[in-house]
């Protein structure tokens, strides 16, 4: 099933499997020029180097190398040459996310409780978007408390989430 490429992906598919031994959290640890060092926390690294052709996304926007930063988390998909080496296809960053049943809804914030019974704060502004299930065109108001969110965005320092899109009609697996 897999390619032999010493990286358990297959040719096309992006960077992670899921609980079978993939890998996971892959983060971008320097960039020089346009070469990604990548690694994971059980050691794995790689250098990456995008082309003109590799597609690279943040939040669904396109974005270039130079948008990317140290620490970023992403992943990626590959396509094997007849050479043996590797084209990079796509990277997609991974934003961070804050995810949980909401306890309290204000007038810029959502408070919820995550699965380890600690609770969170989302931070939304204008440029917030929101999918909701049933909802054609939701907003903030048709987030309740009770509901099942999930919010990716920007971490801040003290660990609250500045969120660009807010989602919710989802199980939330407690």
């Amino acid at each position: 099933d897999l390619d032999n490429d010493g990286f358990g992906m297959r040719d096309g598919d992006f960077g992670m499997r899921g609980g079978d031994g993939g890998f996971r959290d892959i983060t971008i640890a320097s960039i020089s020029g346009s070469s990604l060092s990548l690694k994971t926390a059980d050691g794995w690294t790689r250098t990456i180097t995008p082309t003109s052709t590799t597609t690279i996304t943040k939040a669904g926007a396109t974005i270039t190398v130079s948008d990317l930063e140290v620490g970023d988390q992403l992943v990626f998909s590959q396509t094997e040459q007849t050479d043996g080496t590797y084209t990079i296809d796509a990277i997609r960053v991974i934003l961070p996310s804050v995810g949980g049943q909401v306890s309290a809804v204000g007038s810029n914030t959502i408070t919820v409780t995550q699965r380890d019974g600690t609770s969170a704060t989302i931070h939304v502004d204008s440029a917030t978007t929101y999918q909701v299930d049933g909802v054609t065109t939701a907003t903030l108001s048709d987030i309740k408390v009770g509901n099942f969110v999930m919010a990716q965005g920007e971490l801040r320092t003290d660990g609250s989430l500045d969120a660009s899109t807010v989602a919710s009609g989802f199980r939330g697996g407690h």
